[in-house]
């Protein structure tokens, strides 16, 4: 089972943070990786850094 990335709201243009986590995800259909997201907005979330390498 898939956890999906929780953020928090990043730099006050929530719309174009769902626009480019949704663009991510649907770059990884068909690659064997699935990946979805969800937003916290209750202002726990940490920062975390996520790093691919497709190499």
């Amino acid at each position: 089972m898939w956890s999906p990335l929780v953020t928090g709201p990043h730099g006050g243009d929530i719309q174009k943070q769902r626009e480019l986590l949704d663009s991510i995800t649907e770059n990884c259909t068909g690659s064997g990786v699935g990946f979805t997201w969800a937003i916290d907005t209750s202002g726990t979330a940490h920062h975390r850094d996520v790093e691919t390498d497709t190499g």
